[in-house]
């Protein structure tokens, strides 16, 4: 992973040095960085042989623009297995400020236009510096109007057991204000290759699914937040559920030899695969209750 940030964080300089000034926008300055960036960190995936990402179902067929890309949050691994899963798609990302000062890979998503939110230790964690919020907020508007999609985890931490968390207002708002559309997205198993609390990675298949987008005209805060979580549950419900580590082991062994342990797209079946499956399932179903 350092190195897959190395190599991007200086890749990222030399062509804003050499490419950049002869690029005719800002927005094109701002989107090749980031692919650069994205494009580069998507190796730390697929040189890792224990990580194995399985896109669920098919994707939009146009590329987000004017779009907040919204996705249900597990573990730290979660940007980069969303990223990879959305390239070539360019997206920004709203990560904590404390992440932008790590060596190499803080840096690069600096220079890919990601934004910084400033946590404080107010409100058990959830407190913000103030001043940030209006200027994050200013920037992800900006970005939107030039057509460039945000990639945001609405419940604003991590879930230690699958279920979704309530969702913050700020970006319901920000796409009522923006007229922006919401693509509603879903993964799992990143909560065994990166899990919560741990510093120590595993073996993982993660699942990605990409929903539909959904306009925000016509709603209010309060309903289209129902509505995306509405849409993000069922999209889970479509994923296959990893249930322990041997068992991915097996799917890697059975699945692997066949394709080489590529990218591939498999068709939602609503279950991980044997009774242990359907059982997973069936309790996240009645512990997760759809919104009246």
């Amino acid at each position: 992973m350092l190195i897959s940030f190395v190599v991007a964080w200086w890749l990222m300089v030399l062509a804003l040095i050499f490419i950049c000034p002869f690029l005719p926008s800002e927005k094109d300055r701002t989107l090749f960085l980031g692919w650069i960036f994205r494009y580069i960190s998507s190796y730390v995936i697929h040189l890792n042989p224990f990580w194995h990402l399985q896109m669920v179902g098919p994707r939009p067929s146009s590329p987000p623009t004017k779009t907040l890309v919204m996705c249900n949050h597990l573990s730290n691994a979660d940007a980069f297995f969303l990223s990879s899963a959305l390239l070539p798609w360019e997206t920004k990302y709203i990560a904590k400020a404390d992440l932008f000062q790590v060596p190499f890979g803080g840096w690069a998503m600096g220079l890919a236009g990601d934004l910084a939110i400033h946590f404080t230790r107010d409100h058990t964690g959830w407190g913000v510096k103030k001043g940030t919020v209006g200027k994050m907020m200013e920037q992800c508007k900006s970005y939107l109007s030039d057509s460039i999609p945000i990639a945001v985890f609405p419940e604003g931490g991590r879930t230690e057991n699958g279920r979704l968390r309530p969702f913050k207002d700020g970006f319901f708002q920000l796409a009522l204000d923006t007229n922006a559309d919401i693509l509603p997205c879903a993964l799992s198993g990143t909560e065994q290759a990166w899990p919560i609390y741990e510093s120590l990675m595993g073996p993982a298949t993660v699942y990605v699914r990409i929903g539909s987008p959904i306009p925000s005209s016509s709603h209010t805060v309060q309903s289209l937040k129902a509505e995306v979580v509405r849409q993000m549950e069922k999209l889970q419900r479509d994923l296959p559920l990893p249930l322990t580590v041997p068992r991915i082991a097996t799917v890697v062994a059975e699945e692997g030899g066949r394709e080489g342990g590529r990218e591939r797209e498999i068709v939602p079946n609503g279950g991980g695969g044997g009774d242990g499956g359907r059982g997973r399932r069936e309790e996240l179903d009645r512990a997760q209750p759809s919104p009246q």
